[in-house]
Parts: C-alpha cells; structure tokens; sequence
C-alpha cells in the first residue's frame, strides 16, 4: 500500500503545494497504521478446573486415548498426604482416582511423582512416587505401581532399586521404549553415601545415577549404574531419539564441585561415556535443585537448563542436529532475572518450546514459555504468576496433537496444582 501512494505522488509530482503535502501525509499515516497494527495471537490458553483442594508436586504426561492425565500429591491433615491422577478428556476433567494415601509418603517440592504411559497403550501405565524407609530425613524409597485399566485400579506396590540402605533414592526419569510393554527409568540413588544402616546423610560415598528396564508386569531388569558421582539433588530427564536409542541428561559434579550438565547415550545396548552439554565450568558448593530438560524430534535433541557460573542466573537451551553426537554452544533463554525450573518439548526437528521461571518486580515471578529455532528465540508467551519461593515447584511442560500442556502449582493461602491447555493458533 506505501508504494502504490509513493508512486502515485511522483506522478502528480508537479501539482501544487498542497496536492503533496496530502499525498506524503497518507504515505505517513499508511506506514504508522501498518507499524502499529497488533500482532495475530499465535496461541490461546485455556484452564482446566483441577479437582484439589490443596496440593501440589503436580506432573502430566500424554495417556493415549484420554487428553492427558495429571499426577499431584493432595495434602491432608498432619503429615497425612494422598497421590492422586485425574484424567482429562475435551478440555475438562474428566475422573480422578487416589493410587495411595498415608503419612509415610515423602512429600518434596522439588522430586514428585508422574505417571507414564507404555507405549501409545492407554490401559497401560505406571507410577512412581516416594515413600520413607526410616526416621531419617533422608532415608526414603522410590515405589512403583502398575495399572492395566487405565488407572482405575492398582497393582501391588513394589521398590524399584534393589539396595535396603536408608538412603536417599529419586528424581525420576521414565520413558516408553520401542512397543507398548517395556519401560527405561532413571534416577539418582544414594546408597553409596551412607557408611551403614544407622548413619543419616553422611556423606561417605558420592551420589550415583543408575537406570533400569521395567516390562508391563513390573519385571524391573538391567539395573547398572551409569554415572559414581552426580549432583545430589537436581531432577533428571530422559527421551528416545528418532533411532531408537536413549538420551539422559544430567547435573554432574566433579571432585572439585563443578556441576554442569552432561548427557549419555546408550547406541547398540551400550552406554556411551557421559559427555558435557556444554562445558561452564561452574562451581557451586551446594545443589542448585535445577536440573535439565531434554527432548527430541527427528535427529535434533535439544537441552535446556539452569546455570548461575560467575553469579549470573542463566537459562540455556543447547541444540544437536546429529542425535546427540555434537551439541551446538548454548541460546540464551531467559530475560536477565531466571529463578529455573526449566521444561522443554520439541514440536519437530526445527523448533522446540522451553518453559521456566523468572522473577518479576510487581508479583514476584511468573512463568514464560518461549519457542525456539536453532538459531535464536522466535516468540515468548506469559502464562501465569507464581511464587518465587520452593512452593511453587517446577512447571512441566507436554505436547499432544500439537498442543501444549503445562502442569504446575498455583501458590495463594493454599498451594493447588494448575493444569492449562496452550492451543497453537497457527500450526
């Protein structure tokens, strides 16, 4: 529209003053409107009304036939908690079921429990959750649970490491593997850190990172450890690749207390050697209790994370366009104030979504969602107001016949765990 009035006044070029003034004044204002004119919205967010009434520790994962199933813990009265999962179908929930109650579940803010799926089954499906082994803080078991109903009824309870130590044991990773009956889990597992059965959190030996098979029977095999010393308490994460084989990340810690995040892949049934992401170099005396995210599309693998080195917050998403054999140097997530909590979800090869936390002046932190090509951040959406405390917990982010999901807790004079549906407006 501009040209068209631009080369109308070059033809009425030798009119008079005023005839000129008329055309460069619509010529202005054609390019002010086109200037300002408000972006199409690109997605549109609509809240699912969750049944709890105080809980939190929330997760979600796509179950198939349903829309998607949500995992919290309700909080009762005392030390009394439930796990809970309600299902969802055409934007609303649709039943809910409690798998177990008591008051020896072992309830953290940062390591909760999910439930997933074999497969594209949507009968088939396990849980996992934390359960205390002793008195001590620090003494509690990851235990599992199958259904073959779509969760409408439970099998037995069972531990999924084999150690008896009373010792720290989760952060839990699962992933269906090839068919609908088989599934790789990994955690972190903290026999070796205690000297013997009556010692609490003593550091003798280091955290460890150790994975297993589980079929659709809850025949939990192939236990072997993949990495002797990792960071203590950051969460893990794991997917299959388009080939078929594995990926989980990871934080590390060295001797010398740097924790970045390394990756292992496991090609041909044997474990490749962890391999940094990206090498920081970042010491911390302590777990930042902000571990990474990975998901993958094609032969792309994309990685975000949580990073402080040199004392400035960083949120970071690195890419492999190669299945994980080279990862490209890290794309700068957040916007200078990230608090973390990091999710990531890969629509395809070309671009991926990347959920977090960042502290915000007027309500304390918020949580954005940002979509990401290979090269640099394309759009970023507000998507809820949250505490900047340990409450809030970690937002989890999910795709299904893309759409996204986000799973995280709302925190006022309760905490109550949040499900939102994000409709991709132009897919």
């Amino acid at each position: 529209m501009l040209s068209l009035v631009y080369l109308s006044y070059c033809k009425h070029i030798n009119r008079n003053t005023q005839h000129v003034r008329a055309f460069l004044y619509i010529a202005f204002s054609l390019f002010v409107i086109s200037s300002c004119a408000p972006a199409e919205p690109t997605i549109e967010i609509i809240k699912l009304t969750n049944p709890s009434v105080q809980g939190g520790q929330s997760s979600i994962n796509d179950m198939g036939n349903t829309e998607m199933i949500q995992s919290w813990i309700e909080h009762g009265r005392g030390n009394d908690a439930a796990l809970v999962i309600g299902k969802t179908r055409k934007d609303r929930f649709d039943d809910f079921f409690v798998i177990d109650h008591g008051k020896n579940f072992y309830v953290n803010w940062a390591d909760f429990p999910a439930v997933v799926n074999f497969g594209h089954h949507p009968g088939r499906m396990a849980v996992h959750w934390r359960e205390k082994s002793g008195k001590g803080t620090y003494e509690y078991d990851i235990k599992m649970a199958i259904s073959t109903d779509g969760g409408n009824n439970w099998g037995e309870h069972f531990k999924l490491h084999n150690d008896d130590t009373k010792s720290e044991h989760g952060f839990v990773s699962m992933a269906s593997m090839k068919g609908d009956n088989t599934m790789l889990i990994a955690w972190l597992d903290g026999r070796n850190m205690v000297s013997n059965e009556n010692s609490e959190h003593e550091h003798e030996g280091a955290m460890t990172l150790r994975c297993a098979e589980m079929d659709v029977q809850g025949n939990v095999t192939n236990r072997i450890e993949l990495d002797n010393r990792v960071c203590e308490c950051c969460n893990t994460d794991l997917c299959f690749m388009d080939n078929g084989n594995p990926i989980v990340v990871y934080r590390d810690k060295t001797d010398t207390g740097v924790r970045d995040i390394l990756y292992m892949i496991r090609r041909d049934s044997v474990w490749m050697p962890p391999r940094p992401v990206y090498p920081e170099g970042w010491y911390i005396g302590g777990c930042p209790v902000n571990g990474p995210a990975v998901a993958s599309a094609d032969s792309t693998v994309f990685v975000g994370w949580y990073s402080g080195k040199n004392d400035t917050p960083k949120v970071h998403l690195s890419i492999s366009d190669d299945l994980g054999f080279n990862f490209a140097d890290p794309i700068r997530v957040d916007n200078g104030a990230p608090i973390g909590r990091v999710d990531v979800e890969a629509f395809d090869g070309k671009h991926a979504w990347v959920s977090w936390i960042e502290e915000h002046p007027e309500h304390e932190a918020e949580i954005l969602l940002a979509k990401f090509d290979h090269e640099k951040k394309i759009e970023e959406h507000h998507l809820a107001y949250t505490s900047n405390s340990r409450d809030a917990g970690f937002p989890i982010l999910k795709q299904k016949d893309g759409n996204l999901f986000i799973s995280y807790t709302k925190v006022d004079s309760i905490t109550k765990p949040v499900l939102k549906k994000i409709k991709m407006l132009n897919k």
